[in-house]
């Protein structure tokens, strides 16, 4: 879409500004995504028994795997009726969800988890 007193030098480099940033921003995304999972999985490894380690680190697994494929189904979904605030698109509601979800269960975990220190045993 060109502008008024904008060339199609202007229009380039907005191209490849859009491009750079949209790059950047997915690494940015890739990470965080990371390490919550990692903090996560960390968690139910240390809150679980030593005989119990292995089946809470698959459950964790299959956790993680039943939400990407949630994720992906809502994509079908009009999000934009569900929420209460007013969405230019469908993008703009699916992350409004994910945050407002995410928060909740993080602050859900660390306000109901006690975790025990390891004592030795003597």
């Amino acid at each position: 879409m060109a502008y008024p007193g904008h060339n199609d030098e202007y229009q380039a480099l907005v191209g490849r500004v859009s491009i750079i940033l949209a790059v950047v921003g997915f690494y940015v995304l890739d990470f965080s995504i990371n390490t919550s999972q990692a903090c996560a999985r960390a968690l139910a490894l240390d809150l679980a028994p030593l005989k119990q380690q292995d089946t809470a680190n698959a459950y964790a697994g299959r956790m993680l795997n039943l939400g990407s494929v949630a994720g992906y189904l809502v994509g079908f979904m009009d999000l934009r009726s569900l929420v209460p605030w007013e969405t230019d698109s469908q993008m703009q509601a699916l992350c409004l969800i994910a945050v407002i979800v995410f928060t909740v269960t993080v602050t859900w975990t660390c306000v109901l988890v006690r975790e025990e220190p390891l004592k030795q045993d003597e």
